[in-house]
């Protein structure tokens, strides 16, 4: 398992967690997971609450392309990204109203399932910046091995390197951006889970990725 080069000298971070409850967009409850505190577990549930409410008018993707997202080429993998670019470095964070990326599920016939939003950091930002929404049950991200074309408005994924390497000319790579997924859709792994395989990004050294061991079998 892969990890960033990101260390601090703190203390071993919490392993990711799973809530018990499966997750039900319809009927959120995150609670019962040992030591995380009551204002976390709110936390959690409202982000995810706001996100299943406000993120559904972005179910055609041309209402998301007409608010300025593009996509970044990865539908070949299951899931199609788009991101607004003009939205990662604005002073918002985890604001459903404007999330810097959106996932669409994408059938071989071309369709396209709205199923999570995935929030971003600014650029620049690290492990070290990332808010405390409510512990080991919202794990974070990056992408630290993506190269991606040389377009200045639309870049697309176009290749992979190694873990903190680097990407052959024309293709560039961008600073790793920590980032977070809120499903609004039905996930084994609950509303936080990243994707899997390449598409599932790097953790915070130190940590496992949450509840892998669901679709192992």
């Amino acid at each position: 398992d892969h990890s960033d080069d990101h260390s601090d000298g703190s203390d071993e971070p919490e392993q990711a967690v799973v809530p018990p409850n499966p997750y039900d967009p319809n009927n959120i409850d995150l609670s019962g997971i040992d030591g995380l505190s009551d204002e976390q577990v709110e936390r959690a549930e409202t982000l995810v609450s706001n996100t299943v409410q406000k993120l559904p008018k972005y179910a055609d993707q041309a209402t998301a392309l007409a608010d300025g997202f593009v996509t970044i080429g990865d539908a070949g993998t299951g899931f199609e990204h788009l991101i607004n670019w003009g939205y990662i470095n604005d002073d918002r964070v985890l604001d459903p109203d404007y999330p810097e990326s959106l996932v669409y599920q994408a059938d071989p016939a071309g369709g396209r399932t709205l199923v999570s939003a995935m929030f971003m950091l600014w650029e620049g930002a690290t492990f070290d910046d990332v808010p405390d929404i409510a512990g080991n049950l919202t794990q974070w991200h990056i992408h630290d091995d993506l190269c991606f074309s040389d377009d200045p408005t639309a870049p697309r994924v176009a290749g992979v390197t190694s873990i903190g390497g680097t990407c052959t000319p024309p293709l560039v790579k961008f600073n790793p951006t920590p980032m977070i997924h809120v499903w609004i859709t039905p996930h084994p792994c609950g509303p936080f889970a990243a994707l899997e395989g390449v598409a599932g990004g790097q953790v915070p050294e130190g940590e496992t990725k949450a509840c892998l061991s669901h679709h192992s079998h």
